[in-house]
């Protein structure tokens, strides 16, 4: 079980860069490389481009005004919420 397992119980599994998110928001991302154990931060998706990240989910929206991040992340997951 990983940190973002264990502290985010309702996560999507992961999804590989070429999937992106299909609405905007705020994800759980891994910037590892491959082989090493996940990175887990939060990062927030406008439709187009990923921002730079944080190390919480409430945190991740104040990036947004350095513009988006210039390299991608290995993969992400969905913050699910109340159903």
């Amino acid at each position: 079980m990983t940190w973002g397992e264990r502290n985010y119980p309702n996560i999507t599994p992961w999804f590989q860069m070429k999937t992106p998110p299909v609405r905007p928001g705020v994800y759980m991302v891994d910037q590892s490389w491959p082989g090493q154990l996940p990175q887990e931060v939060f990062s927030f998706w406008d439709g187009n481009s990923w921002y730079p990240q944080d190390s919480a989910p409430e945190k991740a929206m104040r990036w947004v005004c350095y513009g988006p991040k210039k390299g991608a992340f290995r993969r992400w997951r969905g913050l699910k919420g109340e159903e």
